[in-house]
């Protein structure tokens, strides 16, 4: 026992400092490696989501001319419309929403499009397979930034056709296409602009199903505008019930590509 209270003691004694955390050297940062990124699979999430209101107000409401106290029942109605109010809209619902694999998830949604991909997952317009089935993804890496033009001098095979390549695969040589006073032709393409480079994230968006089963009707209204609630409307005094809205389901498919981050 006097062993283990001696040591604790030891242990006491040492300065906090001793455990922070110390910045890396850059020499040191050349010899460490990690993850390029991280897969993010998505199957069968479900949810629910309410909103108590959703209102848009303007505080001086429509500014219209004055008749002039020639016609006192229009003046009285002018006179409602500029002071203000707001459109809101109370008690929105949507009930069973569920995320879900594209087309092979758990909930077995099936696609808005099918035939979309070959499943070979080079993005080919044919039957969706499982080669196109895409994770979330998160990468971290050098990005470029902007792009320029370059131009690259054409050549042509025995066929007619063009290439940037002075010779086909075998090392045969093309032939150089010039113009009537003997230069090159030239053709301009869209490249990265290797000057402007940053560290970035990638996000790539994967092959999703969202479906929302249910949407609970809501109402529409036209309620007193209240400048003395700075964030909102607390209690709103109805003027007028407008109606309610119904809809039907919802599905969105999300079908890849990416999502890029970086500072400017």
């Amino acid at each position: 026992m006097k062993k283990v209270l001696a040591i604790i003691a030891i242990v006491m004694l040492v300065p906090f400092t001793a455990f922070g955390m110390q910045m890396m050297a850059d020499t040191a940062l050349e010899d460490v490696t990690g993850q390029a990124g991280v897969s993010i699979s998505i199957d069968n999430v479900q949810m629910d989501f309410q909103m108590g209101y959703l209102g848009w107000g303007d505080s001086d409401g429509i500014d219209l001319p004055d008749s002039g106290g020639n016609i006192s029942a229009l003046d009285a109605d002018i006179t409602g419309i500029e002071a203000g109010g707001w459109v809101y809209m109370s008690q929105m619902q949507f009930l069973n929403i569920v995320i879900d694999k594209y087309m092979v998830g758990a909930a077995n949604i099936s696609p808005l499009n099918p035939n979309l991909y070959d499943g070979t997952g080079d993005g080919s317009l044919s039957t969706f397979g499982p080669g196109d089935l895409s994770p979330l993804t998160i990468d971290v890496g050098t990005i470029y930034t902007a792009f320029t033009t370059q131009a690259y001098p054409l050549y042509v095979d025995s066929d007619g056709d063009y290439h940037y390549n002075a010779e086909d695969a075998d090392g045969n040589p093309y032939t150089a296409v010039v113009d009537g006073n003997g230069d090159p032709v030239t053709n301009d393409e869209i490249v990265p602009d290797t000057t402007q480079i940053a560290t970035g994230v990638r996000i790539g968006v994967p092959t999703l199903s969202i479906y929302v089963g249910t949407i609970k009707p809501f109402d529409i209204s036209l309620v007193a505008y209240d400048d003395t609630q700075a964030s909102g409307i607390a209690t709103p005094t109805v003027k007028d019930t407008l109606g309610s809205v119904a809809m039907g389901s919802i599905q969105l498919d999300t079908k890849g590509g990416s999502i890029t981050i970086f500072a400017h």
